[in-house]
């Protein structure tokens, strides 16, 4: 049980945010922060926030730095 209630934090204040931030990498095609068409991988999660309450803040990190920001649960996703 106790290990349910990190968790269960996580998923609240996942809920409870308003602003995604997402961690993202410049890997092309999947992920191309500096052309114009950004990328599928980058297109497909808009998609599916698209009609969500959710505003995504996407930033573009070396891949190291984006999955320390993940692990310390200062962005919640990661674009790879």
């Amino acid at each position: 049980m106790t290990k349910c209630i990190p968790l269960m934090l996580l998923l609240c204040d996942f809920c409870l945010a308003t602003e995604l931030n997402v961690a993202s990498i410049d890997w092309c095609p999947q992920l191309c922060p500096e052309m114009e068409r950004s990328g599928y991988i980058a297109d497909t999660v808009e998609m599916i926030f698209r009609d969500s309450p959710f505003k995504l803040d996407i930033k573009t990190y070396p891949w190291s730095r984006s999955i320390l920001l993940v692990k310390n649960m200062l962005c919640y996703l990661q674009q790879k």
